[in-house]
């Protein structure tokens, strides 16, 4: 009878109905995969084999299919939302209990882990907590790390920049100068007695022959800058020759500037045997006894701390346990004994001269203080008055040398006087003369502690159309330079790469507690072209410390945290997992399923590794239930059940028909 087969159909239409009901209530629900309910015939065994007399007696259920098509993505507002753009799925940890899911609906918890709406937490490859590199291997809870990212320090500055070839020098750059000491006459006779004379120019030497004669002073002056710059044509160094207030000869070097276009400054200085400028006895107007004055920048008036000794130095004498011993403290730094030798080679006691003692000085006091650690440095020199002068090679206000008594074996009774005389560096508080340099820009460096500082560079054009020179300032002060800058003709910069700041053996010092701070700055690639003074490219590797700011998911899964100083360090990776047969997970509802015997196990990897999908952050994928096909699905459904039904009711009415012919 045919009521099995009808009811066989009803029921399999309910479950139909059924399948289509919980798609259609989960059309909007997030990584929802619709299921569809699939059917199989039945039929009574027989042992006559049957063959084309067999009648089916209905329907049964076979199985209810997922199926695992892609949904739509659509954008949030929540970074941490996470869709699949292809196959696999999230793991999630619930206490160790494994489950898998497609909605990536995530959130933090209060302990920085990412979980689901249930609280399961999401699990991935975890990151060094400090450098941020993933850590393949086990799969763990992810956990977001709110620690503050730590500063680092400036060790590096790369700056790219155009020089404009068309510049001139600073209006305050100074050319070097030789002026005679007293008048000219009003005929000057130039014959075998003082014809020739013999100086240095720009660092170049120059020797000339005046031809005899009477000369006029406006002649004379004529004579003399043809004949040397006549010697200095091919190095591009030169001279002008005038006239002074004073009536004097005044010889003034063409180049500028503190490094001029021989490398030696500008400067004009008289040379020749035993200080005589001018063979033989007759000096012209004076110039044996000239004034020579060198060229300057001007750029700033920052100056280094000094010590200076109270007396003029004669031949000052060595005695090994009683004056050989300097006790100096250099850039507030802590005393140290510098123990100056006797004079190499000779016995003790007895004496150098003014320029060897300030040589055997200098390096006595720097090998101190690199011994006990300090990056101070000194020059020692002897000035106009003959005294030993001791500089710190450092500029600004920090910039000291004080000599203190050392333990009865001072020398500075006997060497620097009985009382000498320090001088700290200062800074001019005015503004950097605009008029010092040609071109400028800034870049912002970072100390131990993560505060920033303005480095502030200043380019200076030279006399020589391919030299520059830079001067650099930290927050306006500890001035360093000039530095060299060679291009070629071509216009690219020949200096050798990188230099240090602050100058070699010494640091820029801080008032905040940070550690004192020095890095290469590197120029590469800057050049010198007719064009406007720009810069190319201004980069450092130092930053401040940050708090975080954000998070966001990269397509291959790593979640990345945002700081507040612009920095971003890896937390994790997210991972997913795909199975062999996906429609033999069992599902758990609330959008999770379990592995099974019949899904095989899971296959981890990273996103869009193989056949795995990418990941979208801030995005979710939605139901792939097509509810227009739905809809039709249950009419169809409906149609069934009422055939089905009929089926029964026709089958009624052969029996009541039966029962009546009885």
């Amino acid at each position: 009878m045919s009521f099995q087969q009808g009811l066989s159909g009803l029921d399999g239409s309910s479950k139909a109905l059924d399948a289509i009901g919980n798609n259609i209530a989960n059309a909007n629900t997030v990584g929802f995969k619709e299921s569809a309910a699939q059917f199989a015939d039945v039929y009574a065994a027989s042992l006559g084999g049957g063959g084309g007399s067999q009648i089916g007696i209905g329907a049964n259920l076979a199985t209810v299919s997922q199926q695992f098509t892609q949904g739509n993505i659509t954008t949030t507002n929540n970074p941490l939302d996470v869709a699949i753009n292809g196959s696999g799925m999230f793991r999630l940890s619930d206490n160790g209990t494994i489950s898998y899911t497609r909605s990536g609906q995530f959130q933090l918890d209060k302990n920085g882990y990412v979980v689901n709406a249930a609280g399961l937490q999401v699990t991935g490859y975890a990151a060094d907590p400090v450098t941020g590199t993933i850590v393949p291997g086990n799969m763990v809870p992810l956990q977001v790390n709110n620690t503050n990212i730590a500063p680092q320090v400036t060790t590096n500055s790369q700056i790219q920049v155009n020089e404009d070839s068309r510049s001139t020098p600073p209006a305050a750059m100074t050319s070097g100068s030789l002026d005679a000491s007293a008048a000219l006459a009003a005929t000057t006779t130039i014959s075998a007695a003082n014809n020739t004379l013999n100086l240095t120019v720009d660092g170049l030497p120059v020797s000339i022959t005046i031809p005899d004669g009477s000369y006029a002073p406006g002649t004379l002056v004529t004579t003399v800058q043809g004949l040397i710059n006549s010697q200095l044509s091919a190095s591009g160094a030169g001279v002008t020759v005038s006239i002074d207030t004073n009536n004097g000869m005044l010889i003034t070097s063409n180049s500028k500037g503190t490094v001029g276009s021989q490398g030696a400054g500008s400067s004009v200085a008289l040379t020749g045997t035993g200080g005589t400028a001018v063979t033989g006895p007759g000096a012209i107007a004076g110039l044996a006894t000239a004034v020579a004055v060198t060229g300057a920048d001007n750029f700033n008036p920052t100056t280094s701390g000094y010590a200076t000794g109270s007396s003029a130095l004669t031949t000052p004498t060595i005695v090994a346990g009683t004056n050989d011993t300097l006790a100096i403290s250099v850039d507030n730094g802590v005393v140290v004994n510098a123990l100056i030798p006797d004079p190499s080679g000779v016995p003790a006691g007895t004496t150098y001269t003014s320029l060897g003692l300030a040589t055997a000085v200098q390096t006595a006091v720097n090998t101190a203080l690199a011994a006990a650690g300090q990056n101070a440095r000194v020059t020692a020199s002897i000035n106009a008055s003959g005294q030993l002068v001791i500089t710190s090679n450092k500029l600004g206000p920090m910039s000291t040398v004080a000599v203190t008594a050392g333990g009865g074996q001072d020398a500075s009774a006997t060497i620097l006087g009985a009382s000498p005389t320090s001088t700290p560096g200062t800074v001019n508080t005015a503004s950097i003369n605009s008029l010092g340099f040609t071109a400028s820009t800034a870049q912002t460096v970072y100390d131990s502690l993560g505060n920033g500082h303005n480095l502030a560079l200043y380019f200076v054009k030279t006399s020589q159309g391919n030299t520059w020179q830079l001067y650099t300032t930290l927050d306006g002060a500890q001035q360093q330079g000039p530095t060299k800058l060679q291009f070629n003709g071509a216009g690219a910069l020949t200096t050798t790469m990188p230099i240090t700041l602050p100058a070699a053996n010494s640091s820029y010092a801080f008032a905040n507690g940070a550690n004192p701070l020095h890095f290469t700055l590197d120029l590469t690639g800057s050049t010198q072209y007719g064009i406007a003074s720009g810069v190319n490219q201004l980069t450092q590797d130092g930053y401040t410390s940050g708090r975080l700011s954000g998070l966001s998911v990269s397509q291959d899964g790593t979640l990345l945290g945002s700081y507040s100083n612009g920095k971003s360090k890896n937390m994790g990776q997210l991972v997913l997992v795909s199975f062999n047969n996906p429609n033999g997970l069992t599902s758990l509802g609330g959008n999770q399923w379990a592995e099974t015997s019949e899904s095989g196990q899971p296959i981890p990897g990273t996103p869009g590794q193989g056949s795995l999908g990418a990941l979208q952050s801030a995005s979710v994928e939605e139901s792939n239930v097509d509810l227009t096909k739905e809809l039709v699905a249950m009419i169809t459904q409906q149609r069934n059940y009422q055939a089905n039904a009929q089926t029964i009711k026709t089958q009624d009415t052969i029996m009541q028909t039966l029962v009546n012919l009885g």
